[in-house]
């Protein structure tokens, strides 16, 4: 596929199946994490690959009370999540974090996974939260996780052409 079909393919992912996703393409979409673009070329994030069912739900339990939310439920199912974490003093991780979760959603696209990017995580107060889990997970101290990623199966097929409403200028 070329790469602009591709962009035009992905799409986002809000129902999962139960079936769990090889480490062989796990591992593939964390390296197209790897190589995305960061600022300044410092490439001073940490990815968190987490397809413990046990975590996952600790993680979103957990994520209920950071955002005062007891009906919060948007990792729509997701089998595996990606935790994307940075240094706090990293003035550009928000940007990116936006590279790296989107070349792991375009390698999931190509790889017939599905993806959903989960943004709940990016305040420090979050973090704070959830710090006892993200101990666990061996994110660092100084670390905050800046986005997520949601992978699984989608339980239907959601690619199709879509129109684009977004404006262009060329002068």
């Amino acid at each position: 596929m070329k790469c602009l079909d591709l962009i035009k393919y992905r799409r986002t992912t809000r129902k999962f199946t139960k079936q769990t996703i090889d480490m062989g393409i796990l591992k593939s979409i964390v390296e197209a994490g790897r190589y995305a673009p960061t600022a300044n070329n410092k490439q001073d994030f940490q990815i968190t690959v987490i397809s413990s069912n046990e975590l996952i739900g600790k993680l979103h339990d957990k994520l209920k009370i950071a955002l005062d939310n007891p009906n919060y439920n948007r990792f729509y199912g997701a089998t595996t999540l990606i935790l994307i974490s940075f240094p706090k003093d990293n003035e550009n991780a928000s940007f990116d974090t936006g590279c790296i979760l989107q070349n792991m959603m375009l390698q999931a696209s190509y790889l017939n996974i599905g993806s959903v990017w989960i943004n709940q995580f990016k305040s420090e107060k979050t973090n704070d939260i959830l710090r006892d889990i993200l101990d666990e997970l061996n994110i660092p101290k100084n670390h905050l996780v800046n986005g997520a990623l949601g992978l699984g199966y989608p339980e239907k097929n959601i690619h199709f052409d879509r129109k684009n409403k977004s404006k262009v200028n060329f002068f």
